[in-house]
Order: C-alpha cells, then structure tokens, then sequence
C-alpha cells in the first residue's frame, strides 16, 4: 500500500488496528504516513485515534483480567498473561509515536499510555497484598505491567 495521506485512509487504518487486523502491517502503514496537521482535521484524527487507542487498552486489561482471574493460577501463566499485556502496550505505544502527530500531542498520547500501565501495576500490587502467602506480590513485583 502506498503511505497513506488522507483522513478517510487514516481512519480506515485505525478501523485495522481497532479489530487487531494485522497490526504489523498496520503499523509500518503507520509509520509511513502524513498527515496534514490543520484545525478540523487534527482535531477528529485525535478523538478518533484516542477512542481507538481507549478502546483497544480497556479490551486488553479486560482480557489479562479474565486470564489471571482464576484461583491458584500457574505462575508461568500469569508471566504469559502479563508479557502479552505489555506487548499490546507496546503496541499501541508504537501506534501513537508515529511523525505523523505532532510532537505534543504524541507525547500527550505516551504520557497517557505510561500512565495507564502505572494504574494498572499499581492495582495489581493492592490486590497481590490480599495473597497471604507472598507468591502472588512477588511475582506482580518481579513481572512489572509498567517497564
């Protein structure tokens, strides 16, 4: 595909990216693209592409939820579970940091993402307290969500 230019070519690439529909290929599309950067037109790329990145981080804590929620879950599955959360992070991270936005909001959108995986880590630590035995604390210290 050739790099990309217009709005309606950005949002039918956010569209991709919000199904999970190839997201390599998404993101070197991605990662080739402009964008002109004027009012109306950056103001709708940023909801749109703040809604998806939203959408895409609620769905992916929900997921890591649901697979460490059973009770005595593995260790190595719950190293598994927090490993595929922090690549779709990763993800999302490489989705916003593209030179086609704009050096504030890209790093509005990373400040927001960094502190999305800090709450979330945070959490896990409250909840690791309620584990008597330690092993739980342990390892949400030893496989941190936020590096």
């Amino acid at each position: 595909m050739a790099n990309i230019s217009t709005y309606r070519e950005w949002v039918d690439l956010l569209k991709k990216f919000d199904t999970h529909e190839n997201d390599d290929q998404v993101l070197e599309i991605a990662k080739n693209g402009i964008l002109v950067w004027q009012t109306g037109v950056a103001d709708r790329f940023m909801k749109r592409l703040t809604t998806v990145i939203n959408k895409r981080m609620t769905d992916s804590v929900k997921t890591f939820e649901k697979q460490i929620s059973h009770p005595g879950i593995q260790e190595a599955n719950f190293v598994k579970s927090v490993h595929q959360l922090k690549k779709e992070f990763d993800t999302m991270k490489s989705l916003v940091n593209i030179e086609a936005i704009p050096t504030d909001p890209r790093r509005k959108l990373i400040e927001m993402l960094y502190n999305s995986r800090k709450d979330l880590q945070s959490n896990l630590e409250e909840s690791a307290e309620a584990d008597k035995s330690g092993k739980l604390s342990s390892l949400v210290r030893n496989n941190r969500v936020d590096n």
